[in-house]
């Protein structure tokens, strides 16, 4: 480490150490630090380096000899300069609990699929090749679609199902690292004929029950009161 230099240390030579990666908890503690020679290094230049990257930018330490990066393969031979912060990245990951979904016709649906990566991919869904977006609406019959993003979990919602909305859809993550997808598939089925009445039909055949028990009580007393009168006669 550094110990004991971290207010006198001004310049680290680090170039020739065949470096890939370096942790910028190991240079944040020199506060008088004003460069830097990295150069000759097979850096790495994917999210894990991004760090180190940021903090040279805020906290203004030059790189005496602008280092080049030897991988990923998309960015070989790159020098740091060139670079933005996001191209310091690594490739997107996608995945889901489920990759098969089921609704009734008419219910509302949603779709979930989990989206990793770092810079934070930019997601998208897809249906037969037709980009998704919030109010878009089905060729059939103008149903519109909701898409959602929470930390890293992200949805797309069927405001009302369709027949026609079964099949594939894709959920695409992409930075500049790269993309990946996963495929979910969804059926929708037919709703039971009656089904939405199911409600009302409870209601009318309490309110019947409830008549013949009312019916029955009146029968009843009134069934007593004449044995009662004539008992009396």
């Amino acid at each position: 480490g550094f110990a004991g230099l971290e207010s006198s240390l001004e310049y680290l030579d680090l170039s020739k150490n065949k470096l890939q990666v370096l942790h910028v908890a190991v240079l944040a503690p020199l506060r008088s630090l004003k460069g830097l020679e990295l150069a000759n290094n097979p850096w790495e230049c994917t999210c894990a380096l991004r760090p180190l990257r940021d903090w040279m930018i805020r906290k203004n330490v030059p790189a005496t000899v602008v280092p080049d990066c030897a991988l990923p393969p998309r960015l070989m031979m790159q020098s740091w300069d060139r670079l933005d912060l996001e191209d310091f990245a690594c490739q997107p990951e996608v995945s889901a609990a489920s990759t098969h979904f089921q609704g009734l016709e008419g219910d509302e649906v949603t779709l979930v699929c989990r989206v990793s990566g770092v810079p934070a991919p930019r997601v998208r869904w897809v249906r037969a090749g037709r980009l998704l977006a919030n109010t878009s609406n089905t060729v059939s019959s103008g149903r519109a679609f909701m898409l959602r993003s929470e930390g890293q979990t992200s949805n797309l919602t069927i405001k009302s199902a369709d027949i026609q909305d079964s099949g594939s859809y894709t959920c695409n993550a992409e930075n500049r690292a790269g993309k990946a997808e996963v495929i979910l598939s969804l059926a929708i089925e037919k709703k039971p004929e009656g089904k939405g009445f199911s409600g009302r039909a409870l209601m009318a055949g309490m309110a019947v029950s409830a008549v013949i028990v009312l019916c029955s009580c009146l029968i009843g007393l009134c069934a007593y009161e004449t044995r009662k009168k004539r008992q009396v006669d």
